[in-house]
């Protein structure tokens, strides 16, 4: 499903996910002319990271950072 490289282009999406207003985080995904459907499913996600505490918020960003420059990043899981 993914590669091996990571898009810049996402990591920005998914920091403003987690940091940003709504109309900066929809801007962003229509950037990627996502489509209706996947563009409302953003948004509901949207929705609902924005009722998570602003230190959880910050936190799963800690988290996805330190999965990304793990030297285990590119062995892939094996659960």
């Amino acid at each position: 499903m993914a590669s091996s490289d990571v898009c810049p282009g996402f990591l920005q999406v998914l920091e403003m996910l987690f940091t940003d207003s709504k109309s900066n985080y929809k801007a962003a995904l229509e950037f990627y002319s996502p489509g209706s459907e996947l563009q409302d499913a953003g948004m509901q996600l949207k929705k609902l990271v924005d009722t998570l505490p602003e230190e959880t918020r910050k936190n799963i960003l800690k988290l996805s950072e330190k999965i990304l420059t793990s030297p285990l990043c590119n062995q892939g899981l094996n659960v």
